[in-house]
């Protein structure tokens, strides 16, 4: 049985979210891990404005992983840590290649071992492309589950497991979009709407003086 302040979560956030997603947009499930990966340190928004370009020169993992590195990196020199990523997606753009034959693999054990690709990037494709179960822990889910007090870890890992305990798997990817959505939208790092909020009664974070 869901425990009952997360079930309060979930319900209260579907009314403010109906359709929850990420904001990084894909069409195929290798678009999705070249911008998560992409997308470290980095606004979602960029990621999606420079992306085209790099797949409609290197629109297959085969591609990409015989492009030559500095072309990767004029095609996406706009994103911070540019020269780091495109060397990660041309790695993990090879391991497709050689050990899964191009294609995308849905289990999480299998992701992690492509380079370039931790558990939040694995997360991201699984439930993104595969709508399968997975928490996402970016840097907007922890912030907000930390302030509900649904944890105190900081290890992001540890935040899945933890997180992974009290949310049963068919609602965690739906419960991660969510999250993720209202960081975004009012509970920001800086200058959280706290006045609109639907979930501040549930907040450790709240206090009145905070009130946008």
């Amino acid at each position: 049985m869901m425990d009952s302040r997360i079930q309060r979560i979930l319900e209260t956030l579907r009314e403010l979210f109906p359709n929850p997603r990420l904001e990084l947009t894909h069409g195929s499930p290798y678009e999705l891990l070249i911008k998560a990966i992409l997308a470290a340190q980095a606004p979602d928004k960029k990621v999606n404005e420079i992306t085209p370009k790099l797949l409609t020169s290197f629109p297959t993992p085969d591609a990409l992983a015989l492009a030559d590195l500095s072309e990767i990196e004029e095609k996406i020199k706009e994103i911070n840590f540019y020269k780091r990523k495109a060397r990660a997606i041309k790695e993990a753009s090879s391991d497709l290649v050689e050990r899964f034959h191009g294609q995308v693999p849905e289990a999480l054990e299998a992701l992690v071992t492509l380079r370039g690709v931790g558990r939040k990037t694995a997360n991201v494709v699984r439930v993104g492309a595969f709508g399968l179960p997975g928490i996402v822990v970016d840097r907007h889910f922890e912030r907000v589950a930390t302030r509900l007090g649904l944890t105190t870890a900081k290890d992001p890992e540890r935040i899945e497991r933890e997180l992974e305990a009290m949310v049963p798997e068919e609602e965690r990817a739906r419960f991660s979009l969510l999250l993720i959505n209202h960081g975004k939208s009012l509970c920001t790092a800086k200058n959280p709407k706290c006045k609109p909020c639907p979930l501040k009664q549930d907040c450790s974070f709240y206090q009145p003086q905070l009130e946008l």
